[in-house]
């Protein structure tokens, strides 16, 4: 090679390509973060942050992050002369210096195998500290792998274990923030299973009862498994919302035709009633940041009728255990699928840094 003739790469696909290619992540990206407000914004709506809704907003916005920063700062451009081989940015920085002389190895492995007429090379460049990647989608890629490899031994077979391309790293730190995200949420659900469905009958002596007139019409939702939910709304405590304790007695046993504007009388338990009505009892942490803004309800009356007793709901209580090992299924599955993610994080990690 001439000196000080500077040869840099080309790439093969369109610059319109590309940038379509980036646009769709960058859409993705900008979809993740909308997701992560919305849920940042519900979870801070209340006196108290709700932690699961915070760790699941700050999942999409990492994502969101990841999906806008990572293609645009792997974008690349090399420029090699007769002394180094420059990775700079596009936006013209040098990200990377690797010396000629110093490269002492490399590797040319195949990533496409499925399509011979698409089949793309990485080539890996080693000196004893840095790396770089080259791929055969560069128009000019012949040109620089004479020039990098032609004092370097060739090491490519020894390296067909391992899957090293640049993509690897982005891969890594997915799993890394998965897998952690997949722990938490299945640890704390598991937590909320075991605080919440105890088994143990609720006495009258453990009630409160509150007064309020009703925002809404009180209507039984179902989702889609066919699991029945009732979410009520009081003038006078606009703060919460108040549903039944037991999933098996709102399916069976609560009856509907209460109308916005009836007024209402909930029996909660006395415990949140002193922590967040009269506030005489101080708030646990787990309190103010686990589902703070929903009260359970343990017996609905008005117009002096039982709509819900406490009595049947006791009974019905006892069909919850279903839902409480469902729970724990979920929680854990979410948990060791949490361990699976790091284990893979860590296998790669030891891979891209071999």
């Amino acid at each position: 090679m001439n000196t000080n003739q500077i040869i840099k790469s080309k790439e093969e696909n369109s610059w319109t390509e590309i940038l379509l290619v980036f646009g769709f992540l960058i859409l993705g990206g900008i979809g993740f973060l909308s997701i992560g407000y919305y849920i940042f914004s519900f979870s801070l709506a209340s006196e108290y942050a709700d932690i699961p809704s915070i760790v699941l907003g700050g999942f999409f916005a990492i994502m969101g992050v990841l999906c806008i920063v990572v293609p645009i700062l792997s974008l690349e451009e090399l420029e090699l002369d007769n002394e180094k081989l420059v990775v700079k940015s596009i936006f013209g920085y040098s990200k990377k210096i690797i010396l000629l002389e110093d490269i002492v190895r490399y590797a040319e492995l195949e990533q496409n195998q499925e399509d011979d007429k698409d089949r793309v090379f990485v080539l890996t460049i080693y000196t004893k500290t840095k790396k770089c990647f080259l791929t055969t989608q560069m128009s000019n890629y012949e040109q620089f792998k004479h020039i990098l490899t032609q004092n370097a031994k060739d090491d490519s077979e020894a390296q067909k274990r391992v899957v090293d391309n640049p993509q690897k790293k982005f891969t890594a730190y997915v799993h890394l923030i998965g897998g952690a995200l997949m722990m938490i949420i299945g640890l704390g659900l598991c937590y909320v299973v075991m605080t919440n469905w105890t088994g143990e009958p609720i006495l009258n002596e453990q009630i409160t009862n509150i007064k309020g007139t009703l925002v809404e019409d009180i209507e039984i939702d179902s989702d889609a498994n066919g699991n029945e939910s009732i979410k009520i709304l009081l003038q006078e405590y606009p703060k919460f919302s108040f549903s039944v304790a037991s999933i098996a007695a709102t399916s069976s046993k609560v009856e509907t035709g209460l109308k916005k504007g009836d007024v209402i009388t909930l029996g909660i338990l006395n415990d949140e009633y002193l922590k967040k009505f009269t506030k005489t009892k101080s708030l646990e942490f787990w309190d103010k940041y686990i589902n703070y803004k929903v009260i359970n309800v343990y017996r609905i009356q008005a117009n002096n009728k039982k709509y819900l007793a406490l009595d049947n709901l006791n009974k019905e209580s006892k069909k919850d255990i279903k839902y409480k090992w469902v729970g724990y299924l979920i929680g854990f599955g979410l948990a060791l699928y949490g361990v699976f993610g790091l284990i893979k994080y860590r296998n790669q990690y030891n891979q891209i840094n071999m």
